[in-house]
């Protein structure tokens, strides 16, 4: 197809489609839209031995062996304007011993749009239904194997006022529903206003606003304030990334309010074979599915090496604490009944054996001290895989 035939088939897709996360589902007719369209499909099987006491079959010593299948599909478009991807995995847990067998399943969306050469549009939404929490990138340790949905989606707008200013607006929804009786679901939507100004070519400063709102069944919660912003790149690929602020926090039956502090530290980067990096903060976090809001206290390290140009191992850590946020008046449970706190550690190696098959092994323990909204149970978990990749598109 020449170039005006490829200009005549770009026009018959609208605009709005190819802005937002969704244009996967809606464009289906502008598959030619794009320059290059980029199909992809992979297939893991995974043994898995784990001794989560919930996955133990009653009367059963030791741990849980399980088969794990994931097939997933995913599709990549783009042009010299903007891009799509989208991608489907489902995840079938066959449990020996137990005969208890489920799917969950995984949705990613995304999509970019440069408008002109200072201004752009992203947007991205993720969504999983799972029966272990502990696969999500928000909640804990399950407490009994009931299934989650879960999503987060994030709009925003980014412009390049001037050679030294940067702004944007960002919006981010976040919801979490335990599928239990009586269990309410839970969300969060946020709002950012941020202004980057360049005091050399290796320092950012500047500051964002944010508002939150908190639903929590027929409970709810707002909180807003300012914090300040600091990025430095040492080098090229080391970068430190600060923040520090607060939000005042406020439920709307006006019982609970106060001042809660907000602060992030991140530096990250890559020396000859290795990548690494280290994060910790103190924020303010809601779609738990166990409270209208939270505050929360992180602190986090990876590393991976390349050994050679088809083997590489990585390892992470990372430990966690959660609370109510910011106190609770007389009547409601108390903090030490409401707090939770606890670790992760992960080693794994994967070696690339052709272009289109990898193997993995994989080794995780995830320890928890108390949870939120159940009395103090303590949870400890082992996780050890073996992964087979097979890659046919990619």
């Amino acid at each position: 197809m020449g170039a005006v035939g490829q200009a005549q088939h770009r026009s018959r897709a609208p605009r709005w489609c190819r802005w937002t996360g969704l244009a996967l589902l809606l464009c289906g007719s502008g598959a030619g839209a794009a320059d290059v369209w980029k199909p992809g499909l992979s297939l893991t099987a995974e043994e898995r031995y784990d001794d989560d006491v919930l996955l133990r079959s009653e009367g059963g010593e030791g741990g849980q062996l399980m088969t794990k299948l994931s097939p997933q599909i995913s599709l990549q478009g783009n042009s010299r304007t903007w891009e799509v991807n989208g991608a489907y995995a489902a995840d079938l847990f066959m449990r020996h011993g137990s005969g208890r067998n489920t799917v969950d399943h995984r949705l990613d969306l995304g999509a970019k749009r440069r408008l002109s050469n200072r201004l752009n549009l992203r947007g991205e939404g993720r969504l999983w239904y799972v029966s272990d929490p502990t696969s999500l990138p928000r909640m804990g340790m399950a407490r009994s194997l009931v299934p989650v949905l879960y999503g987060i989606a994030d709009l925003g707008v980014g412009w390049s006022a001037s050679q030294r200013w940067l702004l944007s607006l960002d919006y981010r929804f976040e919801g979490a529903r335990i599928e239990e009786p009586g269990r309410e679901p839970g969300f969060l939507h946020q709002g950012t206003a941020q202004a980057l100004y360049r005091l050399n070519r290796r320092t950012d400063a500047g500051i964002d606003a944010r508002i939150q709102r908190f639903e929590f069944g027929p409970q709810g919660a707002l909180a807003a304030g300012p914090a300040a912003l600091l990025r430095h790149r040492f080098t090229r690929t080391m970068t430190l990334s600060l923040g520090a602020g607060a939000s005042y926090y406020r439920e709307d039956s006006g019982a609970v309010e106060g001042w809660v502090p907000r602060a992030t530290a991140a530096l990250d980067g890559t020396v000859r074979r290795f990548t690494w990096g280290v994060a910790a903060g103190h924020d303010l976090v809601g779609a738990s599915g166990f409270a209208t809001a939270l505050t929360a206290d992180f602190a986090a390290a990876t590393v991976g090496w390349h050994v050679v140009r088809n083997v590489q191992v990585r390892a992470m850590g990372n430990l966690f604490g959660n609370a109510p946020a910011p106190d609770f008046g007389p009547g409601s449970f108390s903090r030490a009944d409401l707090a939770s706190q606890g670790y992760a550690v992960a080693a794994a190696a994967e070696w690339q054996v052709q272009k289109a098959w990898a193997l993995q092994l994989q080794f995780t323990r995830i320890g928890q001290v108390g949870a939120v909204g159940v009395a103090t149970p303590d949870l400890t978990r082992n996780i050890a895989a073996l992964r087979a990749v097979f890659t046919p598109w990619d």
